[in-house]
């Protein structure tokens, strides 16, 4: 009788990695092709395919034999902790946190020690669509965008989501939101910081897309941003 399941493995492995994960151990990781050899590597993007939480960073560290991590798949027949960017509660549908944060500038130092300047790796509560934002006048200088002011900062933002602006003529502006909650209101826009303000522009409007997320689970319990989350697997996308 053949065996179609022979040579399988169950749980816990082992994975090259192309840099030393010593220090990463509880974020999700993805699987990439080097040379034919899979490797574990952070996700990169809001919507990579993330089916991993690292266990062992430092399972092989020794650079002349190259790197090495022990990682452990997820599946939905038990539960698992990883690490939390921002804040959730029980209940709460758990998404990828965007790596698009590092923008700002973000970084925060977790229980045990470690410090991370960007969450990949990280889930976060998934946002809720933003709705009700008003900008006003956006300022030109020598066809570049320099300032766009907000009338009204609508509810539900995030903060590092990108702006975009449309003309006949210009190209290449990028800006990111900052929010607050205000008055029990999430996501309020405060401010949208223009960090590249383009060439050309004469009449910008702005756009502001919707954002796609691998959904990772559903969390167990309540966390904050620096704490291993108790959550249940459950996969798909969600575009807010």
């Amino acid at each position: 009788m053949l065996n179609l399941q022979s040579n399988t493995q169950r749980g816990r492995k082992p994975f090259a990695t192309q840099t030393n994960f010593s220090g990463l151990e509880g974020l999700l990781a993805k699987i990439v092709n080097v040379a034919g050899v899979a490797n574990l590597a952070l996700p990169t993007g809001p919507t990579d395919p993330v089916k991993w939480i690292i266990e062992d960073g430092g399972y092989d560290a020794t650079p002349a034999s190259g790197y090495a991590a022990a990682a452990t798949p997820i599946w939905a027949e038990r539960n698992f902790r990883v690490w939390l960017n921002g804040a959730c509660n029980p209940g709460d549908t758990l998404v990828l946190a965007n790596p698009a944060a590092i923008l700002i500038g973000g970084s925060f130092t977790t229980p045990d020690g470690g410090v991370f300047t960007t969450p990949a790796g990280f889930v976060q509560a998934a946002p809720l669509p933003g709705n009700g934002l008003v900008l006003g006048t956006i300022t030109l200088a020598a066809g570049k965008i320099t300032n766009v002011a907000v009338v009204s900062g609508g509810s539900n933002f995030s903060t590092w989501q990108f702006v975009y602006f449309h003309d006949a003529t210009g190209v290449g502006a990028v800006g990111v939101i900052n929010a607050a909650t205000v008055a029990g209101v999430l996501g309020v826009v405060q401010s949208i910081t223009i960090y590249d303000g383009g060439n050309g522009y004469t009449a910008p409007s702005p756009i502001i897309p919707q954002v796609t997320y691998r959904q990772i689970g559903v969390a167990e319990e309540a966390g904050v941003s620096g704490q291993l989350v108790l959550f249940r697997p459950d996969g798909g996308l969600i575009a807010v």
